[in-house]
């Protein structure tokens, strides 16, 4: 059945040049390079905000010198990672690019920003508000109106760029381009 129903998501775009086995040649490859690409962007992303969340643990009642705190960053940093992908795949669903920042234009960074702040706030507001997960020390500073900390969500907001950067890097030293 797995066979059946893969066949059918790689043909669906028929290209009779270059077809093997009823599998065009442009989509032979397409989920083991998007499965590799997606690994890599959660693994980065993971890995950076680990170390976002480290840095701000004081900003949190009860965090700043818990024994447990590191296991909990690491938790946070894995829910991160999931996060950042959902921006890569929004971002690639409405721009239909491989790459998230593909040729980089002043659109494309603004979307990934907005994206970034919009999820960054509807994070904090169920952890916050709705299931009381956490709550803030008096050094986090916070949105007026909304008394939602700033830093929890300008890591949605500037660390998925800094991913999709490096992800292209990467992509880069693994195939270099022919000179």
């Amino acid at each position: 059945l797995w066979v059946i129903f893969r066949r059918d998501l790689l043909t669906w775009r028929r290209a009779d040049h270059g077809a093997t086995n009823g599998v065009p040649m442009s989509c032979q490859f397409r989920w083991s390079r998007a499965i590799r690409r997606g690994s890599t962007v959660f693994v980065v992303a993971v890995l950076i905000n680990l170390m976002w969340e480290l840095c701000q643990r004081p900003l949190y009642v009860g965090m700043a010198d818990t024994p447990g705190s590191f296991f909990h960053c690491f938790v946070a940093s894995l829910g991160d990672g999931v996060l950042t992908l959902l921006i890569y795949g929004v971002t690639w669903l409405v721009f239909r690019r491989g790459n998230a920042l593909g040729s980089v234009g002043a659109f494309r960074w603004a979307f990934i920003l907005l994206t970034g702040f919009v999820v960054g706030l509807a994070v904090e507001w169920i952890g916050l508000r709705v299931l009381h997960r956490w709550a803030y020390t008096t050094a986090m500073p916070l949105i007026d109106g909304l008394g939602l900390g700033w830093v929890p969500v300008l890591q949605m907001m500037l660390i998925p760029p800094v991913v999709f950067g490096l992800d292209r890097v990467l992509r880069r030293v693994r195939r270099p381009e022919p000179a």
